[in-house]
């Protein structure tokens, strides 16, 4: 089984197994193509009717208008019941500002659903339309919200086993409101939801998130199982005020944390596209945030989230990429992962970029076209930023184009703004993490390294790290450079890198550019055809390869050809080492670069 068809798998688990509401749609089949379960269908519970364009008001019983027929409003539903279905007419609106009044219970939640041909929608020009505080096992499925003022879809209080699913939210909230899709209002200490769900949805023309909780700094709760998967997110935070489109933070100072975060199978196009790139100062947003709402100084050592899991989204011509901090491990929690997403023509600081993270495999994302505006600067359109205080980040299998930085300023002296943006991949003050099997072509620079000592990190040493297997073809600039703003003892490892063609244009650019006193440890890489040299500030390792070609299949496929002297001569680093496909490397055949 691929491991696509296993993340499909997962999240159907993830909406039955969580809910325990059956897995069935309003007419007992199976809603968002999920699995069925032991609890009740839909079909199999007490349903009530409404339809606002009855004359009548029905006691909710059938679907045609009479005594028997319809609620005419929702104002008029009676009885609320664990269990029950309710059905708003396919087609039809109504105004509403609906709460719901009890919660369901396990394997009987309550349903809000529509009946007939389309989707009813609750509409809302004022108050909320539709909302639940302090609700257990709710399900909205197959249902349209609409808001001209506010949030679409509310939850306050307390709550768990929610499932929003197979809807659509259609232009909700105004300029200068902090309004969302679906909002969970945390903004409070005693606010706690798990088991939350929002899968297979709709987000059209949202004028701040699609999706947000922000949890305040004085709660202290023990959040946990939240998933966001197979949604379309276009036009999304499209307001004056930019936050992103899918937004989980929890307020610096708090002690509340977040396990078990899957965010999958996403489809942003357009996030923040208000923000012109050539005129706009306002530094963009992520698309994606799950993170602590500042970092702090001196940068704290706790973590907040845990077995984090944002994998196979689509981020598309908008501004923002996917950020997150202070993650971390924990015995009871899956690794983090930032997994075969796809970011691409955004305009973004960096296209995935972190602070404060622990332990979290960045693998096999595709990312190309990153650019900078007239609000970014110094270090921003990356590729890929592992920025200060994160350790024991493995990133691997990525294929990273095009991020050009400010074209505008062509020059490599480190010292002006912007001249450092366009990094296919850079590290900054991390330690104990490993760069690999990566495939980096036309970025502005290609590999950046940074360390620093003045930024408030008790305790963390910057560095070592460890570069292996990456192919870095066409960069603006140099292929490799290491740059610093203190003078640090850092040492790091560059082992079986290929590093072909730095300072295209005929800007200029070495191979390998050591911007640091210190000379690193080179093993068995080769550098060929950079415009300034292969070295600066560096030694001659005698195992790298200098002036061969490295014979790639063809001019767009970095594979090496039988004849090419990267095959077979690399060094065996560790049972990680593997190719970009995910080929494991076999000790003693070794090849240079991001293919085996």
């Amino acid at each position: 089984m691929s491991g696509t068809a296993i993340d499909l798998v997962a999240i159907s688990l993830v909406v039955c197994l969580l809910l325990a509401a059956g897995c069935g749609g309003s007419d007992g089949t199976n809603g968002g193509g999920t699995s069925g379960s032991d609890g009740p269908q839909a079909a199999d519970r007490p349903t009530y009717y409404i339809d606002p364009t009855c004359a009548v008001n029905g006691n909710g019983t059938t679907t045609t208008c009479g005594v028997n027929g319809p609620f005419n409003s929702w104002k008029s539903v009676a009885p609320w019941a664990a269990g029950n279905v309710y059905a708003g007419k396919g087609g039809a609106s109504e105004v509403t500002n609906l709460g719901i009044p009890v919660s369901g219970s396990p394997g009987a939640p309550i349903t809000i659903t529509s009946y007939g041909a389309g989707q009813f929608t609750f509409v809302s020009t004022g108050a909320i339309p539709l909302y639940a505080h302090g609700r257990d096992h709710l399900v909205f499925d197959n249902i349209a919200v609409r808001s001209s003022a506010t949030h679409c879809l509310y939850f306050g209080g307390v709550g768990s086993d929610i499932l929003v699913q197979n809807s659509t939210f259609l232009s909700c909230g105004a300029d200068g409101v902090g309004t969302a899709g679906v909002t969970v209002d945390a903004e409070n200490a005693t606010a706690l939801y798990t088991h939350f769900v929002v899968h297979n949805n709709n987000f059209t023309d949202i004028v701040g998130p699609a999706f947000a909780i922000h949890i305040s700094s004085a709660n202290q709760g023990a959040w946990e199982d939240l998933a966001i998967t197979n949604n379309n997110m276009t036009n999304v935070d499209n307001g004056a005020s930019s936050s992103g489109a899918i937004i989980i933070i929890i307020e610096t100072g708090a002690t509340a944390t977040y396990s078990n975060i899957t965010i999958t199978h996403n489809d942003l196009t357009r996030v923040n596209d208000e923000l012109d790139p050539a005129v706009s100062s306002v530094f963009p947003p992520a698309s994606i945030k799950v993170s602590q709402s500042v970092i702090d100084h001196p940068i704290a050592t706790a973590r907040r989230f845990f077995g984090v899991n944002i994998s196979n989204n689509t981020i598309t011509d908008g501004a923002g990429g996917i950020y997150g901090s202070y993650w971390g491990s924990a015995p009871t929690a899956p690794r983090n992962t930032i997994s075969h997403n796809t970011v691409s023509n955004v305009y973004t600081a960096a296209a995935i970029g972190f602070n404060a993270m622990t332990d979290v495999l960045v693998s096999s994302n595709d990312i190309s076209s990153i650019s900078t505006g007239k609000g970014l600067g110094y270090w921003d359109g990356m590729g890929l930023d592992i920025d200060y205080g994160s350790s024991q980040i493995e990133a691997a299998h990525n294929l990273i184009r095009d991020c050009l930085g400010q074209v505008s300023n062509l020059t490599e002296d480190h010292n002006t703004p912007g001249e450092l943006s366009g990094q296919g991949i850079i590290t900054f003050s991390t330690n104990s993490s490993i760069i690999h099997g990566n495939l980096l072509v036309r970025n502005r620079h290609g590999l950046v390294v940074g360390d620093e000592t003045n930024l408030d990190l008790p305790g963390f040493s910057p560095g070592p790290n460890v570069w292996a297997n990456n192919t870095v073809v066409g960069s603006t600039f140099s292929g490799i450079g290491l740059v610093r703003d203190a003078a640090l003892p850092q040492i790091h490892t560059f082992v079986n890198n290929i590093v072909v063609g730095s300072g295209a244009a005929g800007h200029g650019g070495y191979g390998f550019r050591n911007g640091t006193p210190n000379p690193q440890i080179m093993t068995t890489n080769l550098f060929f055809n950079n415009a300034s040299g292969d070295y600066l500030s560096q030694p001659l390792h005698p195992t790298d390869i200098t002036g061969k070609d490295p014979l790639f299949l063809g001019s767009a496929d970095y594979r090496l050809q039988p004849a090419s002297p990267a095959r077979a001569v690399g060094t065996y680093w560790g049972p990680q080492c593997s190719d970009i496909r995910g080929t494991p490397c076999v000790a003693g055949q070794v090849s240079l670069g991001a293919y085996q």
